[in-house]
């Protein structure tokens, strides 16, 4: 690459933006069954002072990973967008040299 040169691999930048979809689905995913195993132990419990903590943290962790998959959306968001952005660019560019001829 020249200096001063910037090389877009359009592939690759879309397949980032699925991995990052995919990945905010995983934490879906893994959170869902995670809260089936402590919802069996949950029931359980005799203290209602423990699962009043429990609650409180997991509300605490809920709202973590909310605000973690909005992050994660955004990001994959901002790589589509400025994949579809910088493909047009080149594309006009393009069209431009072949015009000169």
């Amino acid at each position: 690459m020249a200096s001063g040169q910037t090389t877009y691999k359009f592939p690759e930048l879309h397949a980032l933006a699925e991995s990052i979809d995919r990945t905010s689905k995983v934490l879906d995913d893994t959170q869902t069954e995670l809260r089936g195993h402590v919802n069996t132990l949950r029931a359980s419990w005799t203290s209602e002072n423990a699962a009043i903590a429990y609650d409180q943290v997991q509300a605490d962790w809920d709202k973590a990973r909310m605000e973690l998959n909005t992050v994660l959306a955004t990001i994959a968001r901002v790589v589509r967008d400025g994949t579809a952005d910088m493909q047009t660019t080149e594309d006009r560019n393009a069209t431009s040299w072949l015009n000169l001829g």
